[in-house]
């Protein structure tokens, strides 16, 4: 079997990065790593990268490199590019690592890692790969596979809004015993905890080999049922951790929750998914739309799920425009592919949205639909600074937000009062609107947006209500403001707001979670309305991809 790789430091990934060999000095290959390599195995050129493209590679990779060199050897008569990388420090070779192995598709054969080392494998040819991985290991470079955490159930007792331990048992020994069999290693104790996040099944075993030379054996039996993916599993010292679920994201999230890996301060994702531009809708109706598009992939020659779309097409007025969320701070920068291409842009807000029109668009069942691909940047604090000035126009009732009925501004007054500033106000509106405790989160149907008044008078909502009372009250309270939606890494669709603090920038919050979770990492915004409008209906299910760290 082969698949085509390309190195971590060359073009074919990092563009711009190339490692030109006329200008590379010759040197003597890393003695420690090629002393002792099999019969059949030669060095065959050794050269050092000069520090200018050190640098380069440095800051493309997010870690501080004192020393790169590209050595190819000639494995009877096959040609394998071993790439050594001297770090600083650990942290740096941490973050190298990831960056090597995302580029290598999460793969765990091409890259190894120890302390301050990283060595990457280029070769066309996966089976000379995993030769080569068995035969540096022996070098003091092992795969990086120890988690910052030691691994135990205790890791289950704080877990984040949201995540819940649903069960949690011990494996009898006689299926423990069985399961080493199988991995070909003596295990201790096994344990299974199911969690759910934020509704979806998270299964969590974690495997105690007798022996750190048994937990390693498990740990790589266990790695190859998932395909090379280090994501789904982590080892230290004698314990191995496995995660098994239907969505990777989950996977990637729940490390960095249960500190198996550290947190990143800000992630860039890709989005990708079809839309139908919207000019007016049922929005009661939106979610269950997009359901039936998502169960009609499922049943493409269903004509039940078919005359349904037909029906319920008819509560939306469909267009050839939509707009996104848009911003030149490097901080929040969001760019965005399409096809077909757009035929004409306008910016407004100040650069902070953008509107894209298009001509003719394919069509899904008659609706009209463009593909769109978003990268967006997300950071901890969830703040993007800018210079927008509170206008009016983020105070305004619109058709979604009754700032100006009597009773809303009475209750936000109620609600505020004894605040002394709008960081002041924005927590208590977030206090009061906390999951059950004025208005509880549900009701039949899901994805709903009732309008504020009903919320209010029924006391029941989803998300987009809770979005959608946010913002009124902190308008009607004086406080600028606006909605955000996109979606919630791990989970699912998700809309939420964000509210100017004047000479600072905009904060994104989360009203569905009151003060209990905060906006961060997670909340991949690429929507934003300052008048309660929609522009697109989902007729796919978004693809999210991890793109850095």
């Amino acid at each position: 079997m082969t698949r085509r790789i390309t190195s971590v430091t060359g073009i074919s990934l990092w563009v711009g990065l190339i490692i030109l060999m006329a200008s590379a000095q010759a040197i003597a290959a890393d003695e420690k790593f090629f002393n002792n390599l099999p019969e059949g195995w030669k060095v065959q050129k050794s050269v050092k990268v000069p520090k200018e493209q050190t640098r380069a590679i440095s800051r493309k990779l997010g870690g501080i490199i004192s020393k790169l060199s590209n050595n190819y050897l000639s494995v009877h008569g096959q040609s394998l590019q071993v790439n050594i990388v001297h770090c600083r420090t650990e942290k740096s070779a941490q973050k190298i690592y990831e960056a090597m192995l995302q580029g290598h598709s999460g793969i765990a054969d091409y890259v190894l890692r120890d302390k301050n080392t990283v060595i990457e494998f280029v070769c066309r040819d996966i089976n000379l790969v995993k030769q080569a991985h068995q035969i540096f290991k022996g070098t003091n470079v092992k795969p990086q596979s120890v988690a910052q955490k030691r691994i135990s159930r205790k890791m289950f007792r704080n877990l984040p809004p949201g995540w819940q331990v649903k069960k949690s048992f011990i494996v009898p020994s006689e299926q423990a015993d069985a399961v080493g069999s199988k991995l070909g290693a003596r295990i201790k104790r096994l344990s299974n905890t199911i969690l759910s996040v934020h509704g979806q099944r998270l299964r969590v075993n974690i495997i105690e080999g007798v022996t750190q030379q048994d937990a390693e054996k498990i740990y790589k039996a266990v790695l190859e049922t998932h395909y090379g993916f280090v994501a789904s599993t982590f080892k230290s010292g004698t314990s191995v951790l496995e995660f098994s679920c239907d969505d990777i994201n989950l996977a990637i999230k729940a490390a960095w929750e249960l500190g198996l890996k550290s947190r990143p301060d800000k992630v860039q994702y890709r989005i990708s998914f079809d839309a139908a531009p919207i000019k007016a809708a049922d929005f009661m109706s939106w979610n269950k739309l997009f359901t039936l598009f998502l169960e009609l992939e499922q049943s493409p020659n269903d004509e039940e799920i078919k005359s349904q779309i037909a029906e319920l097409s008819k509560r939306f007025t469909f267009g050839s425009e939509i707009k996104l969320r848009t911003c030149d701070n490097a901080k929040a920068k969001n760019s965005y592919r399409f096809k077909p291409a757009v035929t004409k842009t306008k910016v407004m807000k100040q650069g902070e949205i953008t509107r894209y029109v298009f001509d003719s668009l394919p069509r899904k069942l008659l609706l009209p639909y463009v593909s769109i691909e978003a990268t967006v940047m997300t950071n901890k604090d969830a703040f993007t600074p800018v210079n927008r000035k509170a206008v009016d126009e983020l105070l305004q009732p619109t058709k979604f937000w009754p700032v100006d009925d009597p009773n809303i501004r009475a209750l936000a007054r109620k609600i505020t009062a004894g605040c002394k500033n709008d960081e002041d106000k924005v927590k208590a509106i977030l206090r009061w609107l906390a999951p059950n405790e004025n208005i509880e989160f549900g009701g039949p149907v899901t994805g709903s947006r009732y309008g504020v008044k009903k919320v209010m008078e029924q006391g029941y909502g989803q998300c987009w209500d809770f979005s959608d009372c946010f913002v009124t009250f902190c308008r009607a309270s004086g406080i600028p403001s606006r909605q955000v939606a996109g979606w919630l890494y791990g989970v699912s669709g998700h809309v939420w707001a964000e509210v100017l603090f004047e000479g600072k920038g905009w904060q994104q919050v989360d009203p569905t979670g009151g003060e209990l979770v905060q906006c961060g990492i997670y909340h991949i915004p690429y929507l934003t309305s300052e008048d309660g409008s929609m522009s697109i209906l989902y007729l796919s299910m978004p693809k999210i991809e991890v793109l850095s760290p």
